[in-house]
């Protein structure tokens, strides 16, 4: 049984699938169909999927230095999560008084929260040197760690200025990124879930294998940008420039990219299931391989897309999927696309010449 087990990056992946919503039906359907194709059993799943959410908490400090003591401690309890802090308090205060350690526990929380405002006024000071020490470099010049530090503690990073700056891999979950100038940067590997980068630049920018899911990009430039096998699963893509940009294999499912500029994007294998394409420009695509069920192409401009397919191998052909005469006929100048001989035949379109 231990065998089959999937590791938790693929139970990650597989809980992204299923769906979050007002829905009960849909989500238990999605449970089941996704606890079968892991062959994980179903209540197993289901559990699971239920702590998906849980905040990972470091272990207790244990530290053989009694004069560092304290402050571990205080810096781990302020570490923790406020739901996971109440229930230490309800259980652990017994514990806590049997070991002769509630005196010097209290006194050193005390502490610790006395200076917070200081240490965090030290931090902010130290991270936004290191941060317009190397503005308009290229390279990582410590911004890393500044940035995710100033994060950390909750603190807007409206227009960063960093453009071909190496910040590969940051973590900048549910960041304030308004304005920023990333233009060139590599981000490939970044996670800015649910991070809002209204009017961002982002033109020619590495997010390739980026976790962007929920991030809100409304009005950001894109233009050229690699985000190839990027997850926009629910992002918001309003009014944004993805010209020419890369999005092959990327997750846009249920992403809001309505009036949007796609013009000659690559979405080569990209899932566009639910997704909202209602006026975007999608002219000069490449569609070949999509998922389309129940995207919304309501108003969209399919000039010159292409829909048809492609050849992988002798034996492989790639071309869109869960695609209906219906869906294609909401846009315009879908006469203007390319597809495949079938397809044409039933959107009554004349063979091509």
């Amino acid at each position: 049984m231990s065998e089959n087990i999937p590791s938790l990056e693929e139970l990650r992946e597989s809980f992204n699938r299923v769906y979050n919503g007002a829905d009960r039906l849909q989500q238990e359907y999605d449970v089941i169909r996704e606890a079968r194709r892991l062959r994980v059993p179903i209540d197993i799943y289901r559990r699971l999927y239920y702590f998906r959410k849980e905040k990972y908490i470091q272990p207790y400090p244990k530290s053989s230095n009694w004069l560092q003591a304290p402050n571990n401690w205080a810096k781990w309890f302020s570490s923790i999560p406020k739901r996971k802090k109440f229930s230490l308090i309800r259980k652990g205060i017994f514990w806590l008084i049997k070991q002769g350690a509630i005196v010097t526990t209290v006194l050193a929380l005390s502490q610790y929260f006395f200076e917070a405002p200081q240490r965090k006024k030290q931090v902010k000071y130290q991270a936004w040197q290191s941060i317009n020490s190397a503005s308009g470099k290229p390279g990582n010049g410590g911004r890393i760690n500044a940035l995710q530090n100033l994060n950390k503690h909750e603190i807007k990073l409206n227009g960063i200025y960093a453009p071909k700056a190496y910040l590969k891999e940051i973590n900048l979950t549910d960041a304030s990124l308004a304005d920023a100038n990333f233009n060139g940067a590599d981000l490939n590997g970044a996670n800015l879930s649910g991070a809002v980068l209204w009017n961002a630049e982002l033109n020619g920018t590495k997010l390739n294998s980026a976790n962007l899911n929920n991030a809100d990009f409304g009005n950001a430039k894109l233009s050229d940008a690699d985000l190839r096998n990027a997850n926009l699963i629910k992002a918001r893509l309003n009014d944004v420039i993805l010209s020419r940009a890369k999005l092959s294999d990327a997750k846009l499912n249920g992403a809001e990219l309505d009036n949007a500029n796609l013009s000659g994007v690559d979405l080569f294998r990209a899932d566009l299931r639910g997704a909202d394409l209602r006026g975007a420009n999608l002219s000069d695509a490449n569609f070949i391989g999509v998922n389309f069920r129940g995207a919304d192409l309501r108003g969209a401009d399919l000039s010159d897309a292409n829909l048809g397919s492609i050849k992988i191998n002798d034996y492989v052909w790639v071309k869109p999927i869960n695609m209906t005469p219906e869906q294609i006929r909401q846009a315009k100048n879908w006469e203007k696309a390319k597809y495949t001989k079938e397809f044409r035949k039933k959107l009554g379109l004349p063979p091509e010449e």
